[in-house]
Parts: C-alpha cells; sequence; structure tokens
C-alpha cells in the first residue's frame, strides 16, 4: 500500500537555508519582467524627451524600434510575471529532505562524512574552547534545538554580547591552506543563511561565524598517518624517510604552537530582514514542491512544472 506524507508541517534546517533561498545566476521570470519593465519605462521616457522633431529622425525611429522590441518581450513574459521557481540547489536539497521525512533515509554518502567534515566534529570542543579563551567567554556547546514554524536548528553557541542575545557558530579548519583562504574574503554565503536561520529561530539581532584553526585529534591525525604509511610503501614506521614525513605531517596537523588571537577569523553577521523574509516566503513553496515530488513519486508521472519550457531549454 502506497504510503501518503503530510509535508504540511515541514521545516527547513538552518544549515540549508542557502540551498534553499539564495537566487541563482540567471534571473527568474519575476525579476526578468520587472527588469523589463524598468528599462521600458527608461527608453519609453527619453523616446519622449526627444520631441516630435527628433522622433522622425534616424536616432527617433531606432528608439522607436527599440520600444516595440521591449513591449513584445513583454508580452511574451505577461503569463510567467508572477513565477519565482525554486533554486535547483533547493530541489536537490529537498528530494533529500523527502526521503527523510518520510522514510527516515538520508544520503548514505552524506552520512559517511570525510575527514574534514570529522575534525569539524571532533574538534568542536576545542574550537568553542579557543572563542572562550579569546573572548573571556565561559560558553558551552548548545545541545537545544530552537524552531519556528518554518525553521529549525541547532546553533553552536546561544549566549550574549552588550545584553543582547548573541550566536556564534564556529568552523574548524581542516589547516592553514584551508584557514588561510578566507583571509580577506567576505564570509561563505553558505554560512551567512545559516547564521540568519539561527538569528530568525532564536529572535536575535546579531552573532558571528568564527572560523577557528585548531589541534587535529589524535585519532583522525594517526588514521592520516596511516595513509602516508600505506602511500609510502614504509617496510617499518621506523624508516628514517618515513620518519621525517611524519613529523611533517603532524606539524601541518597541530597548530598550538601558534599565537592563539592568529589562529582565529571572525566574521560578525547582523540580522537581516530582507533574507528572513525570503526565507519565509520561500519554505511554503518548498512545502508545495515535498507534496509535487510526492505526487510524482507515487504516480510515476512528471509535473508539468518540472517539464522545461522550450524557449528556455538552452539555459539549462
Amino acid at each position: 500500500m502506497r504510503q501518503v506524507y503530510d509535508f504540511s508541517n515541514a521545516k527547513v534546517r538552518c544549515h540549508a537555508a542557502y540551498y534553499v533561498a539564495a537566487k541563482g545566476k540567471n534571473p527568474t521570470p519575476k525579476e526578468k519582467y520587472e527588469q523589463l519593465q524598468l528599462l521600458l519605462a527608461e527608453e519609453t521616457q527619453k523616446y519622449d524627451d526627444m520631441g516630435e522633431r527628433k522622433q522622425g529622425m534616424h536616432l527617433g525611429l531606432k528608439k522607436a524600434s527599440k520600444i516595440a522590441g521591449l513591449e513584445y518581450d513583454l508580452k511574451l513574459l505577461e503569463p510567467k510575471k508572477y513565477d519565482d521557481p525554486l533554486p535547483a540547489g533547493a530541489k536537490s536539497y529537498l528530494k533529500r529532505l523527502y526521503g527523510y521525512l518520510k522514510y527516515g533515509k538520508w544520503s548514505a554518502t552524506l552520512e559517511k562524512g570525510n575527514k574534514y567534515t570529522d575534525k569539524g566534529k571532533m574538534a568542536e570542543p576545542a574550537a568553542i574552547e579557543l572563542v572562550n579563551s579569546l573572548d573571556n567567554r565561559g560558553c558551552i556547546k548548545n545541545t537545544e534545538c530552537f524552531f519556528n514554524d518554518l525553521i529549525e536548528g541547532t546553533p553552536d553557541i546561544v549566549t550574549e554580547h552588550n545584553g543582547l542575545p548573541y550566536i556564534i557558530d564556529v568552523k574548524s579548519s581542516w589547516d592553514w591552506e584551508t584557514f588561510a583562504e578566507n583571509i580577506g574574503k567576505p564570509l561563505n554565503p553558505l554560512y551567512w543563511w545559516q547564521l540568519q536561520a539561527y538569528l530568525d529561530v532564536t529572535d536575535s539581532e546579531q552573532g558571528e561565524v568564527s572560523y577557528c584553526l585548531v589541534d587535529t585529534p589524535e585519532i583522525v591525525i594517526n588514521e592520516e598517518l596511516y595513509k602516508l604509511s600505506k602511500m609510502m610503501g614504509a617496510l617499518t614506521t621506523e624508516a628514517p624517510e618515513y620518519k621525517i614525513a611524519e613529523a611533517t605531517m603532524i606539524n601541518n596537523m597541530t597548530f598550538s604552537d601558534m599565537p592563539e588571537i592568529e589562529r582565529r577569523l571572525l566574521f560578525p553577521v547582523k540580522r537581516d530582514e530582507a533574507a528572513i523574509q525570503r526565507l519565509h516566503y520561500i519554505i511554503p513553496k518548498c512545502r508545495d514542491y515535498l507534496f509535487e515530488l510526492q505526487e510524482m513519486h507515487l504516480t510515476g508521472y512528471f509535473t508539468d512544472k518540472e517539464l522545461p519550457i522550450l524557449s528556455e531549454i538552452e539555459e539549462i
């Protein structure tokens, strides 16, 4: 017997906020329509300002032709002017969420993780300790899941700053190279959106993302050393060439010899109401898509919304 699940109250996790809310590079039909409207208004104003004499000349005729072309393009877009489709990344995430909510199944590949995520999870207490030491805080790892009608998530740290609620999310970099990549750059949009979602569910106004460079846990180092010995074909871990490579690897995976203040990159994040409104607007559409997915899954057919429009095939 086929199972039918009610996605009416499905929530998006804070870490997935970027995937569902961030817009793609190409404008949506709604955005294209609005852009054309503005351009048409500008070109029409320029044409009107020419006066009748210039309008009858070559430049005026050329401007009139351009206006006619814009009006034609607007007419073509008219049926789609309210379309604001979900980004491709949102659909990919929602297909995974569909399986999790309905069957309790997730991606085995994602669950398995890798050495980077392993360090991130295991080194989190050390990263929080580094933040506490630098900011003279006494924060502990938060385990409470915060939620509203649309979003849910568990921030790393929920504390106060200047008497106001303050959210801290820590990221443990794998090594110096991955840490240094973020120097002089704006915060990764993935983490910016995650913070916006945290600020929403905790009803907070400000927070931060702290990239931390802390020692790699011993179990992870040992796994990497084992791979190193296999790669080198070392008959014994006492071989001189292996000992040199081992010392180099351990040095590149531990950072306690560096000044604490130089092992953190701090990115302040303020609440952005436009971003939060975007989340509140898009998540009901995500729920609609979950229902559409279920219909396609149970019937074995695509919905019309899943089929590309002929004029857009070249863009896909």
